[in-house]
């Protein structure tokens, strides 16, 4: 112990004199991971960290130990949590019936704003966050309100965003629909010319459901910040630092502002031993197949859903394990003998198991993550969001296929995942990708600090916004040039008509000078 407590007051002379952080965490899942793994992260590094976390949010099982930081915990009481845990339901539900739409998104995006307004409004916990005097807040910039947060606390932050680049456009971070693939275009980087029409039109149809997904929050900024003039595109110019948990061995190539920094992945690390129980039940020469569909989903709750899965499942030598929650299988449903369910799995290390064979997934940035990380094929089975474009990324390296939940049958099935087991193509791609993201010259940890230091000791980051963040939209996308273009070439268009009709005339009036004479006396 005195060892450790050594080594952090070492680590602390050299780090902007161990900083006062608080890393804000009001969604749930894997980003609640996420920012867990930067809280102890940063805390690693020698700094005083506090996480403010939202309990609606809290999840069940070894995930929710915390490591060397204080905990805040904040909750809405009431009949909320029951409300949401529906709200939540029927949206996984219709995502697996394939009815996944901006219409379910933005009701999320309600209950967000929600949040927002009852956290705000909470004079107690704003009193004891100002007090507590922070340094710098790291905030998962995914919920809307921790831009707000910060704001209304006026602290400087650092932005983390734990999807993928889906906000490019809100920072002006360049995106020629060329080659870099709209969100939810569904497109690789090599289109066809119908490709980079598609992308053109999900680049302008997204503009517009951005605005949306803005105006949801239009309410509490005006209950909140009265007088102000605040707008969540400009808060997210205020970021010292925006951190994306990607990288480029599952994005395309494509250039970033020197605000923004890619980090590779924060939940991918080597495996550590799993429960015995478990291990005795993997055991075997065929191997295994991970099923999991992310944290959104405890359960399916569609009975042909699971009838097929299973069904096809039977049909394979090897053992799969299934993360699904045990109270909600229909009892009169058996599972097959190499079919067991948990209600939740140590996904990451199951991932790095020898004896791994194929991973059954939602397409999640972090799940994705860890099977490039641990070189495993991958199933997919997208949801919503961000997720067919997840699993399309990693089928363009080859180590991936995809199959739409909505026209899910058991042949479909069993086709795609014996063509993942046994053509060696796909476990090929797989390790290749895998070494992509291992061997970054810095960790996600590494950079984490390196950058959270470097903020710190120059005291912002305003040396690496891009002067963009200062323009009005019509001079960013130069609608004043191609204004200006316009009426010039207007202009010359009617000159030249003009010219051209007066050189008609003098051409008629030469060649018929009786007939032009005449015309002219009617006129």
């Amino acid at each position: 112990m005195a060892k450790q407590t050594w080594l952090v007051l070492l680590t602390c002379a050299s780090v902007a004199n161990c900083a006062k952080l608080l890393t804000v965490a009001l969604m749930g899942g894997s980003h609640t991971f996420m920012m867990d793994e930067i809280s102890n992260i940063l805390a690693s590094g020698g700094h005083n960290v506090f996480n403010f976390h939202q309990m609606v949010y809290l999840l069940d099982g070894p995930k929710t130990t915390r490591g060397n930081y204080t905990y805040i915990p904040w909750t809405i009481g009431g009949n909320y949590p029951e409300m949401h845990r529906k709200v939540k339901q029927a949206f996984a539900q219709n995502a697996l019936r394939g009815e996944y739409s901006i219409h379910w998104f933005l009701t999320i995006l309600n209950l967000h704003a929600y949040e927002c307004d009852e956290l705000l409004s909470d004079s107690e916990v704003l009193t004891r966050l100002r007090n507590e005097n922070f340094d710098l807040l790291v905030i998962e910039a995914f919920h809307f309100c921790t831009l707000l947060l910060a704001e209304k606390l006026k602290v400087p932050f650092v932005a983390v965003y734990g999807t993928s680049s889906y906000n490019a456009r809100y920072i002006h971070m360049p995106s020629n629909p060329s080659y870099v693939p709209a969100f939810m275009s569904h497109l690789s980087d090599s289109m066809t010319f119908l490709g980079r029409l598609q992308n053109a039109w999900v680049l302008l149809r997204n503009y517009f459901e951005g605005q949306m997904c803005f105006n949801s929050f239009n309410n509490v900024i005006r209950k909140h910040f009265s007088g102000e003039d605040i707008n969540l595109e400009d808060l997210h110019h205020k970021a010292e630092l925006w951190i994306y948990n990607t990288g480029f061995s599952l994005e395309y190539p494509r250039p970033l502002l020197p605000n923004v920094v890619f980090v590779g992945s924060y939940l991918s690390k080597p495996a550590e031993p799993l429960p015995q129980e478990m291990e005795d039940y993997l055991t075997g020469d065929q191997g295994f197949i991970i099923v999991a569909l992310g944290t959104m989903v405890e359960s399916i709750a569609d009975r042909h859903l699971i009838e097929k899965m299973t069904r096809a499942f039977s049909r394979f030598p090897q053992k799969f394990i299934w993360r699904f929650n045990n109270n909600s299988w229909p009892s009169d449903i058996s599972l097959p003998d190499n079919v067991k369910i948990y209600k939740w799995l140590p996904q990451n290390d199951l991932l790095g198991h020898p004896q791994v064979r194929a991973f059954i997934s939602h397409g999640g940035i972090n799940s994705l993550h860890q099977a490039v990380y641990h070189g495993v094929p991958v199933l997919g089975l997208a949801l919503f969001y961000d997720q067919l474009d997840n699993i399309i990324r990693l089928e363009s390296k080859g180590m991936a296929l995809r199959v739409s939940v909505r026209e899910l049958e058991e042949e479909t099935l069993v086709t795609k995942l014996t063509q993942l087991l046994t053509i060696p193509s796909f476990k090929q791609s797989a390790l290749r990708t895998s070494k992509q993201l291992r061997f970054q010259p810095f960790t996600a940890a590494e950079l984490t600090n390196r950058w959270i230091e470097s903020i710190l000791k120059v005291g912002s980051g305003e040396h690496l916004k891009p002067h963009s963040y200062q323009m009005p939209t019509y001079q960013l996308y130069l609608l004043d040039i191609c204004g200006f273009a316009l009426a010039a070439a207007v202009l010359i268009i009617f000159c030249a008509y003009k010219v051209l009709r007066s050189l008609i005339h003098q051409a008629m009036a030469r060649f018929h000078p009786t007939k032009a004479g005449e015309k002219q006396k009617t006129t």
